[in-house]
């Protein structure tokens, strides 16, 4: 490999491409992982069909949104030079990213993993490229259409519940990533239910965990002591195959207002 200044050709390439900020980046965790980076985290679009009180995607006057081309060049050089084996999808919603399909079909032939995190919302029935992922966990926070409407502000629980009935029939591994704040934090017996329900019905041999994290920090004043006592429903949830990973209480590192992650 051709070396200049202490540089490879490859390196110098990335850090044109994409800065040297992240590709500083790469390279600590690079280093961390005694020379590999078998998974990365990647927000294809800051485009969404929620406009949720605690994230701040969708508030961006300039919304991103991943150039296929270059998107594809830096996980090749991650893959060949790094080990890359999975990313993982985010967005915004990675579903409102236009060339999902073309995007997922070449991680395929590069033979790159991919999970995919959504509110669960399909504009149209994208099953066929869903069940290629390794998971896609889909952000239930509320089931009724009331409680939906002020916890997430956009598409109707309704209109993600028929997703994700589409989503199970269609092959696709469905968990469930539960953000709880205020208004939902008493909802969460609910959504839990219905889990077991499509479990029951739609899923039997599929949907396998279920997040819940309780957004404690977040100024909307929610804290542990809101949510109802779930425990026989964990278990509940537990002995029907599925996994149930549920926290309340987090110490915050820093004061959040809103997240941009």
């Amino acid at each position: 490999m051709k070396v200049i200044g202490g540089v490879n050709d490859e390196l110098a390439n990335a850090i044109n491409q994409f800065g040297a900020k992240k590709v500083i980046k790469i390279a600590r965790h690079h280093l961390s992982m005694e020379g590999r980076l078998p998974s990365v985290h990647l927000s294809l679009t800051d485009h969404c069909f929620n406009k949720c009180p605690m994230c701040g995607h969708w508030k961006r006057p300039v919304k991103h949104e991943a150039d296929l081309n270059k998107t594809k060049a830096f996980l090749r050089i991650l893959k060949d030079n790094f080990g890359l084996e999975t990313v993982g999808l985010t967005g915004g919603d990675p579903l409102a990213y236009p060339h999902l399909e073309e995007f997922t079909e070449w991680l395929i032939e590069m033979d790159i993993g991919f999970g995919v995190v959504t509110a669960g919302y399909m504009p149209w029935d994208m099953s066929k490229i869903l069940s290629k992922a390794i998971w896609v966990r889909c952000s239930m926070d509320a089931v009724d259409d009331d409680v939906y409407g002020v916890v997430r502000r956009g598409v109707t629980a309704t209109a993600v519940k028929h997703s994700i009935k589409a989503m199970l029939a269609g092959g696709v591994n469905v968990q469930f990533g539960i953000t709880l704040t205020k208004p939902s934090a008493s909802h969460l017996p609910k959504i839990m239910q219905t889990i077991l329900d499509l479990k029951r019905d739609e899923a039997p041999g599929s949907l396998t965990e279920m997040f819940v994290r309780s957004v404690c920090h977040y100024r909307d004043g929610m804290t542990p002591e809101l949510v109802p006592d779930v425990s026989e429903l964990s278990k509940k949830i537990i002995a029907a195959g599925i996994g149930c990973d549920i926290e309340l209480s987090r110490e915050p590192l820093f004061d959040i207002g809103n997240c941009w992650v």
